[in-house]
């Protein structure tokens, strides 16, 4: 079977009222993650931390046949500003629990309970996937949702190794993965990404 790599168009918005372009280091670090991925950056924005205007964002978003995933960063603490959850919660259809679950564990390795106060949530609508992750660089960095310890490793099955026909297969180092089966992979690539970040090393399904 022939080996194909399937680039994914990522859309990146940073939640903030205060940051700007020269500012906003936890966009650079996603920004760098694709770079160094075989995915490419779609389209890069700073959203005021306003439930509507997010919501209105992943709505454009997920209307766009040319995006595959969506990336937020802040907007996902306890303030009153703070409303990415809620937003997101707005637009997916489905959530992917194990993903904040995970993101959390990683969070409190690092920080102890303070790892409580992040509300790290991912989601699909309309066949996209939707990732909000906290507003530091430290976070963007843990999420690791786009490659392996910066080695640009990307994380993919075998094409045909989608989840709906069991033969989930292959190490998690290359982008392979057929048109039917995308979706459900890119879930799985995500929320087993976090644990492939900690183990440092190539994992089989």
């Amino acid at each position: 079977m022939v080996k194909k790599i399937i680039s994914l168009n990522i859309a990146i918005a940073t939640i903030s009222d205060s940051r700007t372009s020269k500012t906003d280091i936890s966009g650079e670090v996603l920004e760098e993650k694709i770079i160094e991925s075989p995915h490419k950056l779609y389209t890069k924005s700073i959203i005021k931390d306003d439930i509507k205007k997010i919501s209105s964002y992943l709505k454009e978003c997920v209307k766009n046949k040319n995006i595959d995933v969506i990336i937020t960063t802040g907007g996902t603490g306890l303030t009153g500003r703070d409303s990415t959850p809620e937003a997101v919660r707005q637009i997916i259809e489905k959530e992917i629990d194990g993903f904040g679950e995970l993101f959390r564990m990683l969070s409190y390795q690092k920080i102890g309970t303070s790892a409580l106060q992040s509300r790290a949530i991912a989601g699909i609508a309309k066949g996209k996937f939707i990732f909000a992750i906290p507003g530091s660089p430290s976070a963007c960095k843990d999420a690791c949702l786009l490659s392996d310890r910066g080695r640009g490793r990307s994380w993919g099955v075998r094409c045909c190794g989608g989840l709906s026909c069991g033969t989930v297969g292959g190490h998690f180092d290359r982008g392979w993965e057929c048109a039917q089966h995308r979706p459900a992979i890119a879930s799985k690539r995500a929320v087993l990404g976090a644990s492939f970040h900690q183990a440092g090393g190539t994992q089989r399904a």
